[in-house]
C-alpha cells in the first residue's frame, strides 16, 4: 500500500495537489517518510510495471501489424512504450548481436604470406634449404634468385596500382612527389586518395580496421533512414492525409518489429539447424507483415497496398544503397 501525504503542496514544483498527482508536474504526492522494506516493494513494483508494460507492447508488435501505430495516433499512449525509446532499446540488442560475432572474427589475425602464381614463399625456401644436392652458397644464391622474383611480382602490383614501385611507405610517395615538378606532380585529390591507399597498406590488419569503422556507422545510418523512410511513406501515401510524424511512427514500429523478428530467428539458428525451406518462410513472413501493417495504417484496397509496398520497396534498396556508399566512402577518408 502507498502512504500518500496529508499536505496539498507538490515537493517538487509547489503547486497544488488535489489527488494523488500533481497535475503540473506529474509527481506522486507521496509520503517521503517511509521504512525501506515499503521503499523496496515500492521499487520493484515500478520495475515490474515497466517489464509488464514493455510486454504488453510486444505482444501487439508481432501479431497485431499496425496496431501500435493506431494506438499511438489515437492518443492511447499510456499502456505501451514509447516507439522512439523501444526503437533505441532494440536497435541496441539487434546490433550488439549482429556485429559482435563478426568483430571476434576480425580480430583473429592471420599473417600474410607472400605468394608467387600460388606458391608461398617460405615454403620454396625450406625446399632449397632442404635440398642436399646444393651447397651452401649455392643454396644461398637459389634463395637471393627467389627474392628477386618476388620483388618483381611486388613492382608490379604497383605499377598496374598507379603507384611507383619506390612508393611502398607514405614517406616515400610523400618524398617522390615533393621531387617532382608542380605540373608532373598528382592533383589533390589523386594525391589523398593514394596516401590514403598506402595508409591502408601499413596499417596491419587494413581489411578489419576499415570493417570495424563501418559497421560502427550503420546504427547512425539508421536514424538517417527511417526520418527519410517516414518521407517516402508520406508521399507514397499522400492521399491519407497523415501527418509527417504519424508516418515516421510507423516507421519506428515497423523496423523494431525488423530488428527483432532477425534477431529471433539468428538466435533459433544459433540452437536448432532449419532446413533450407526455413529461409523462404522467414522471409514470406515479414513481406507478409510489412503488407498487413501498411493495409491496417493506411486503409487501402488489396492491389494498392501490394502496388505502394513494391514501389516503397524499390525506392528504400536506392536509398539504402545511397547511404551505404556515402558512409562507405566517409570511413576511408576518417580511419
Amino acid at each position: 500500500m502507498k502512504k500518500y501525504r496529508t499536505d496539498s503542496n507538490c515537493l517538487n514544483c509547489g503547486s497544488t495537489v488535489t489527488g494523488k498527482f500533481c497535475s503540473n508536474c506529474g509527481q506522486e504526492n507521496l509520503d517521503l517518510k517511509e521504512s525501506f522494506w515499503h521503499m523496496l516493494t515500492h521499487s520493484v513494483a515500478d520495475y515490474f510495471h515497466f517489464d509488464s508494460k514493455f510486454f504488453k507492447t510486444m505482444k501487439p508488435l508481432f501479431f497485431k501489424p499496425g496496431f501500435l501505430t493506431n494506438e499511438y495516433n489515437a492518443g492511447r499512449r499510456t499502456t505501451y512504450l514509447h516507439p522512439i525509446r523501444m526503437y533505441i532499446f532494440i536497435s541496441i540488442i539487434f546490433f550488439l548481436f549482429v556485429f559482435s560475432g563478426n568483430k571476434s572474427k576480425l580480430n583473429h589475425k592471420t599473417p600474410v604470406k607472400q605468394t608467387l602464381n600460388g606458391v608461398q614463399m617460405d615454403s620454396l625456401e625450406n625446399a632449397i634449404s632442404n635440398n642436399p644436392n646444393l651447397s651452401a652458397s649455392q643454396k644461398a644464391q637459389e634463395i637471393k634468385n627467389l627474392e628477386r622474383k618476388f620483388s618483381g611480382a611486388k613492382d608490379v602490383v604497383f605499377a598496374l596500382g598507379g603507384l611507383s614501385k619506390t612508393d611502398t611507405t607514405v614517406a616515400a610517395y610523400t618524398l617522390r612527389q615533393k621531387s617532382l615538378s608542380k605540373e608532373k606532380r598528382d592533383n589533390f585529390l589523386v594525391y589523398y586518395l593514394k596516401r590514403k591507399e598506402l595508409v591502408l597498406k601499413e596499417t596491419e590488419n587494413s581489411s578489419n580496421l576499415f570493417y570495424q569503422a563501418f559497421i560502427s556507422y550503420i546504427p547512425k545510418m539508421m536514424f538517417l533512414l527511417l526520418p527519410l523512410f517516414a518521407l517516402l511513406l508520406k508521399v507514397t501515401f499522400s492521399g491519407s492525409k497523415k501527418y509527417y510524424a504519424e508516418h515516421f511512427i510507423y516507421a519506428l514500429h515497423l523496423h523494431s518489429f525488423l530488428f527483432l523478428y532477425f534477431l529471433l530467428f539468428k538466435l533459433i539458428e544459433m540452437v536448432v539447424k532449419l532446413p533450407g525451406i526455413f529461409d523462404w518462410l522467414f522471409t514470406a513472413g515479414w513481406l507478409w507483415y510489412i503488407y498487413r501493417s501498411l493495409k491496417t495504417v493506411y486503409h487501402n484496397s488489396r492491389a494498392k497496398t501490394i502496388w505502394k509496398m513494391m514501389g516503397i520497396f524499390v525506392a528504400y534498396s536506392i536509398l539504402l544503397i545511397i547511404c551505404l556508399s556515402i558512409f562507405a566512402f566517409i570511413t576511408f577518408i576518417t580511419i
